[in-house]
């Protein structure tokens, strides 16, 4: 599961989230908002949510924002996890 992360300069909410990543050993690739190449994403993501908030994190179809989707680093890291147990029982049901 490649997930990206939607950031801002001097977000420290931001920070926290990727250090949790990083920390849990969760790949993720950062996109900054303010950079001009990136805005096209970001206007499509906050059309697609409805929030234009940061850190707003997306992998597959999911869309997860600040407060919405998770509360915290620990809530985020959890919930992740979670789904990634879900994803692997789906897969290994499928093989049977």
């Amino acid at each position: 599961m490649k997930i990206k992360i939607f950031t801002q300069p001097n977000c420290l909410y931001c920070n926290n989230i990727k250090e949790a990543l990083t920390e849990n050993e969760i790949e993720f690739d950062t996109i900054d908002i303010s950079k001009s190449e990136n805005r096209e994403e970001w206007n499509l993501v906050t059309r697609l949510s409805g929030i234009g908030m940061t850190p707003t994190i997306t992998f597959r179809d999911q869309i997860w924002a600040p407060n919405r989707d998770f509360q915290d680093a620990k809530s985020l890291i959890q919930r992740l996890k979670e789904l990634l147990i879900l994803w692997w029982t789906l897969f290994l049901e499928d093989l049977d």
